[in-house]
């Protein structure tokens, strides 16, 4: 049986600490997923990490100039996705 694709969808505003340990934790699952990315307008420290973390693992990343809100956010990870199923994933979580 084929292995499903699922898609996490990480909405990202600031809170860079919480957004590695999210990452990290992610990095530690079995199975295949991709990593889709929406910087809500961070600042610069966050903006640096996702940056680094982009060149480092795959990883699709959009970053918007200013705060678009959490729904749009999510409607524009879900665009980003490519699997076939998605996870709505929080920093915090």
């Amino acid at each position: 049986m084929a292995a499903v694709t699922t898609s996490v969808v990480l909405v990202v505003h600031n809170q860079p600490a919480l957004t590695r340990a999210c990452v990290e934790s992610l990095q530690a699952t079995r199975g295949p997923f991709e990593l889709c990315v929406v910087d809500n307008a961070s600042d610069e420290e966050t903006v640096d990490y996702l940056d680094r973390l982009a060149r480092s693992v795959p990883l699709r990343y959009l970053r918007n100039d200013e705060n678009v809100g959490l729904i749009r956010a999510l409607n524009q990870g879900a665009e980003l996705a490519t699997g076939e199923l998605l996870c709505f994933l929080h920093n915090d979580t």
